[in-house]
């Protein structure tokens, strides 16, 4: 029965009550036509028994028919209920893409409805507007026009079968349903019976296929003894001629990889259920050594057994095929399986490594740093020695000098003239340099007066050339111009004290300042005073090098810890040390410590020499963790690398680069001014 864009009649439903579901034929023309007659003809057929391609059911099939998805669409709607959906979509022409067509039909079925198989009949070479029932699964086969008179309609039938039967068995269960849909479908123009199973047959189990195969061969044979063999039986051997076939009946089999071994037991590779099949198809020799891996049950077939066996039965043929396959197919999952399995290993083995590295380059910087705190806490504590042992002789070496020069004040206010004497020796005390020509002219006026050259170079030295005290020493004693020279003496030599004690002074609250924990608070920090404090810690590592310092007035101050900051520098200096009194330095070395802002408000540290440069093949090392060119030796102070300066500077949201070529190396060191607004961090 075929309806032709009509309202549908009410569906026919089997004894249980479940509806069947229809074929429906979405197109126009005498193309649609044929294939609805072709349909409507295999049907008939089947109901009056003279034919039948797909069993007693495909009888009650009922077809429909729309022109275009619009009136597809409108007809299943027509049909109602939640399970009367069409179970197969034959979609005709190429005036509509077969997308379309089944997207109409699956947006006007029941909620419940199963969406249909899709059948494309087509004039054109090509197919498009396909891809959404490909990727859906849902297309089950395409056919040309023009086709073999009298099959359309029967293949048709048969997928309709094998759909509703396989409804059946969801909907049911039990082996009896099961079986409806891998029956052997009959009755088609051309093909012969056996060769019909064959594609039911593989939707089977692997068992059901050996016990077909063994079931054909006795058959034709007669009965096939079965042989019990005990794991580790080896059945072939690779590269040996074989004798015959055996089938795996019960039991598992392993394959042996030449140059892959593997623990007993944990051999991934197994054998199928004909073991050497393959080799027969070629030199006859095995391909594998194969060995029982459990207690098995096996049939031996020799070469001459199995070329009678499928010359007598085409079923033997069909069955070695479909069991040949089947083992095919499991070797094609296992490899597919192992490979993936591989490709997941070589993934986590690589993510792994990476680890690894990762946990080597922290495990290595954390054995610096604790290298470098285990140095920085025994030098701390020789530094809090240092500085209790120096500060209590330097507050003595203050006081002394202090008293030491208002005695001598009080002595020379007893003697002549108190007043001049009192004045050279202020004045020698406070004198300031001057340059060269400006000494040159005073001494030229001072011989004017005091012809002793001596005394000359004295009074120019403790600056009391001024014409009032000239004029003073010209008109005084000889006793008085000798206590005048020696006052002033006496003057010099305390200038040269009070800056031996203030050097001490700044190197002990230098050292102090560096030496701070390094869980103290980041606070905003003057980055000259930390440069500063890190020139006079170096200044015995750089004897004969010409040091520049070139710091910026006003630079706004960085959020930082002190220390840490002058440990940094310290350590760049010390590096340009290192080269410019190695045997590769430069005549005239010289090293720059430049500060600066940039216009973004950073504060810019430049480091820079003249030595021979940083090799390219490890300039791009020089910041790893473990990277040393001094075998690990610690060379001074602290025990910093420039990979803990790097860390440094990174913790202090900086950047350090490198720029390097013979002749000039500079290190570059950018930090972010601080914001006051913010509290101190920790």
């Amino acid at each position: 029965m075929t309806a032709r864009d009509t309202t549908p009649p009410r569906p026919i439903t089997r004894d249980e009550g479940r509806p069947l579901r229809p074929i429906l034929v979405v197109g126009h023309g005498p193309v649609a036509a044929a294939v609805a007659r072709e349909i409507d003809s295999a049907a008939s057929a089947a109901s009056a028994g003279t034919a039948s391609p797909a069993g007693a059911d495909a009888a009650e099939v009922i077809v429909h028919r729309a022109d275009d998805p619009a009136a597809a669409s409108r007809l299943v709607a027509a049909l109602g209920g939640t399970a009367a959906g069409p179970e197969v979509v034959v979609a005709v022409g190429d005036e509509h893409h077969p997308d379309a067509i089944l997207s109409a039909v699956v947006s006007a079925s029941g909620p419940e409805d199963p969406p249909p198989r899709l059948l494309v009949v087509t004039s054109g070479a090509t197919v498009t507007g396909i891809e959404r029932a490909v990727d859906a699964g849902l297309l089950d086969g395409v056919v040309a026009v023009p086709w073999a008179p009298g099959e359309l309609g029967p293949r048709i039938l048969i997928w309709w079968a094998r759909l509703d039967a396989g409804r059946r068995r969801d909907a049911e269960g039990g082996p009896e349903h099961a079986a409806l849909r891998h029956r052997a479908p009959t009755g088609i123009p051309g093909v012969h019976p056996r060769a019909a199973e064959l594609l039911p047959s593989l939707r089977g189990s692997r068992r059901t296929a050996v016990a077909e195969l063994v079931d054909a061969l006795e058959e034709s044979l007669g009965p096939r003894p079965r042989i019990e063999l005990p794991p580790g039986v080896v059945l072939s051997r690779r590269d040996a001629r074989l004798g015959g076939l055996y089938i795996l009946l019960r039991g598992e089999v392993e394959v042996l990889i030449p140059g892959r071994p593997f623990p007993e037991g944990q051999n991934p590779y197994r054998g199928g259920p004909l073991i050497g099949l393959p080799g027969l198809v070629g030199d006859r020799t095995a391909l594998h050594t194969t060995r029982t891996l459990t207690d098995c049950a096996l049939v031996h077939l020799s070469e001459e057994q199995l070329v009678t066996a499928l010359t007598r039965s085409p079923r033997v043929g069909t069955a070695l095929g479909v069991a040949a396959v089947h083992g095919l197919d499991d070797r094609l999952r296992h490899a597919e399986s192992q490979r993936l399995t591989e490709t997941e290993l070589a993934v986590r083995l690589h993510e792994e490594r990476e680890r690894l590295a990762d946990a080597l380059d922290a495990l290595s910087e954390a054995r610096v740093e604790l290298m470098s705190q285990a140095s920085a806490a025994a030098i701390g504590q020789m530094a809090a020695g240092l500085f209790h042992e120096l500060n209590n002789p330097l507050a003595a070496l203050e006081g002394a000098r202090d008293h030491l020069l208002a005695d001598l004040e009080t002595l020379v206010a007893r003697g002549g003239d108190a007043e001049l004497v009192t004045r050279a020796l202020r004045r020698a005390r406070t004198a300031k340099a001057r340059p060269t020509a400006e000494l040159r002219s005073a001494r030229r006026r001072v011989r004017a007066v005091l012809p002793d050259a001596e005394t000359t170079r004295r009074v120019v030295a403790a600056g009391l050339d001024d014409d009032e005290t000239l004029r003073a020493l010209s008109s005084s004693s000889p006793g008085t111009r000798e206590a005048v020279v020696t006052a002033a003496a006496i003057g010099s030599a305390a200038r040269n004290l009070d800056l031996a004690v203030d050097h001490i002074a700044d190197l002990v609250s230098s050292l102090r300042s560096s030496m701070r924990p390094l869980d103290a608070a980041y606070v905003p920090t003057d980055v000259a005073t930390t440069i500063d404090d890190a020139l006079r810690i170096t200044a015995h590592r750089l004897p004969g090098v010409q040091v520049v310092r070139d710091i910026a007035e006003g630079l706004p101050d960085v959020t930082a810890h002190p220390g840490q900051l002058t440990q940094v520098w310290i350590n760049l200096l010390t590096n340009a040390a290192d080269v410019l009194t190695g045997p590769q330095a430069p005549p005239d070395p010289r090293v720059r410590i430049g500060a600066g802002a940039s216009n973004g408000g950073e504060v810019i540290v430049t480091v820079t020499d003249n030595g021979p440069g940083v090799p390219d093949e490890i300039s791009d090392k020089i910041f790893e963790p473990r990277f040393t060119t001094k075998s690990g030796r610690i060379r001074f102070g602290l025990g910093l690398g420039l990979g803990i300066s790097h860390r440094i500077v990174l913790d202090h949201d900086g950047v350090i680069d490198l720029d390097s070529r013979p002749g000039h190396t500079a290190f570059r060191v950018t930090l972010p001014a601080a914001d006051h607004s913010e509290e101190p961090l920790t």
